[in-house]
């Protein structure tokens, strides 16, 4: 049982300074073990590279839900632990678990003599678990490793290469599905899933052209650079991926952002390159972008208007347009089934325009951890996730049916993409593993179609090349930036290199990447 008795002390300088060792020593342990806590939870598959952007780019538009959590957790947590132990302290009491055969364990407060153990220990534990978790040995090896001439030898410059559009220019609709996985499907269709979650978005994947490792139902492979939604978003439309190398910031290119994120905003980004958004703009596109979340996320903002006159429709964007009401708030703006009515209302609206458009929208509903189930979302499963990705894919194939129906469809190509993987923890059974794992993919009314679809390794940067040749257009090179074209009998950079040599060779410095893509000087 628990019994209270008293601490002897030496002397009151004894005490104050176990007051502030014991207080200031739970705040950090505690700090540590709840951050890895929320993090398993959160996040149990981030990547390196995820960390780091996220942690030098603005958090504004962060579901709220995600933010309190690790507030609650990393810091409300901590610092209530570290005021008991305080107050036991400084009122000289301590809590005793006392066993049968008279045994005592003090259980609290933490007293402190020897904080160079202690702090020897908290090293341990950190940069361990830093190891385990995002393997930053072999981060750092890379990044001292010299220069990769990966861009040098494999990088096809867009901005040189000759396009030809068909005579009638097709429309281009991207729908791009947070996290969505075609794994999502069960064992019997080649997925990982217990159930067959998203039956719908299986059934468009089956009945138009998608692409697969495999011989069933699959999809890419996540590589470095392209694991989180803007990284994921600038391999798409730029055929590369996206890499930060910290210490080669030019200090003019960047600045300190509001008090409210204390990160740091980038202010160029992507300079160098030329995307999808820069060749449908010069070649008279309406290029429109929509998402439910704050554009200053991730420097999403920057990244779009810095590659030719995209309309972004953010959330601001709808509030001030009276298309949200003003305060409405919830997950990381609104939720998709807003999205999907104000993308239906934004194509009718185009499509009677003289000009063809690009229609690029990124759903939020399925972002971990657990998703956002609205009023619509079955309730069919026990995890809501699972709940969650069933709504999502009917969400999906009710606006591809529409679109169906509509005068402009005959003349569109239409692409749902999964961003990434999932980030949480509850979609699959512990045994399953991350490389196994694959983002969906489906190019519905294609102008080009290929029967060497299946037994493909590629990335998201493969992508900018197909989705061009999905349009109808040519060009003549092998491919774009890094991106090798799933149509054409080119091999991908996976293909040629495998996984570990690709990853390792984007993960190194490159003189070429910062100085002509991203234009750091």
């Amino acid at each position: 049982m628990f019994i209270r008795e008293k601490i002897e002390f030496t002397n009151k300088k004894e005490k104050k300074k176990l007051a502030f060792l014991g207080s200031l020593f739970v705040l950090l342990y505690s700090f540590l073990i709840m951050l890895i806590i929320w993090l398993l939870g959160v996040f149990p598959h981030a990547q390196i590279d995820q960390l780091i952007f996220t942690a030098v780019t603005p958090i504004d538009g962060t579901s709220s839900e995600i933010l309190l959590s690790f507030y609650l957790k990393a810091l409300v947590i901590p610092i209530i632990l570290s005021l008991i132990n305080l107050v036991l302290i400084l009122k000289e009491v301590k809590l005793v678990l006392k066993t049968k055969k008279g045994k005592t364990y003090r259980i609290f407060p933490v007293l402190i003599r020897r904080p160079r153990l202690y702090i020897l220990i908290y090293i341990c534990i950190f940069l361990g678990y830093s190891q385990y978790k995002f393997g930053y040995i072999q981060y750092i090896y890379y990044k001292l490793s010299p220069p990769t001439d990966l861009y040098e030898t494999n990088y096809i410059d867009p901005s040189k290469v000759e396009f030809h559009f068909p005579q009638k220019k097709r429309n281009l609709i991207i729908l791009y599905l947070e996290s969505m996985e075609i794994t999502a499907t069960s064992k019997k269709f080649g997925g990982l899933s217990r159930y067959d979650l998203i039956p719908e978005l299986r059934g468009i994947a089956e009945q138009n052209l998608s692409f697969s490792h495999c011989e069933k139902l699959g999809g890419g492979t996540q590589v470095m650079g392209t694991s989180h939604s803007i990284a994921s978003l600038t391999s798409l439309n730029m055929g590369v991926p996206l890499i930060l190398n910290l210490p080669s910031f030019d200090s003019s290119s960047l600045k300190i952002s509001s008090l409210s994120t204390a990160s740091i905003k980038i202010d160029r980004f992507m300079e160098g390159g030329y995307g999808l958004g820069d060749l449908l703009y010069d070649n008279g596109y309406n290029l429109v972008f929509s998402m439910a979340e704050d554009k200053e996320f991730g420097c999403l903002g920057n990244f779009l208007t810095g590659h030719k006159n995209f309309k972004i429709q953010d959330y601001s964007y709808f509030v001030e347009n009276g298309r949200i009401p003003q305060g409405y708030s919830v997950w990381w703006g609104f939720e998709d089934e807003k999205l999907y009515q104000f993308a239906r209302e934004d194509l009718t609206k185009l499509s009677k325009e003289d000009k063809p458009f690009a229609y690029i929208f990124f759903t939020a509903d399925t972002h971990s951890p657990h998703g956002y189930a609205d009023e619509k979302c079955p309730k069919l499963y026990f995890e809501k996730i699972h709940n969650v990705y069933a709504g999502a894919s009917k969400k999906a194939y009710d606006f591809v049916e529409w679109a169906k129906t509509q005068d402009f469809y005959e003349n569109t190509t239409i692409v749902i993409l999964g961003d990434h993987l999932y980030m949480g923890g509850d979609l699959y059974l512990p045994t399953v593993k991350l490389q196994d794992r694959h983002p969906y993919n489906a190019f519905i009314n294609s102008a080009k179609t290929t029967d060497k679809n299946k037994n493909r390794l590629f990335t998201t940067f493969d992508l900018f090349p197909t989705v061009v040749e999905s349009m109808g257009i040519e060009f003549n090179a092998k491919g774009l930036g890094l991106g090798r074209s799933l149509f054409s009998g080119e091999k991908t950079l996976l293909e040629e290199k495998g996984l570990k040599k690709l990853n390792s060779e984007i993960e190194k410095p490159s003189i070429f990447y910062e100085e002509k893509l991203m234009k750091k000087h």
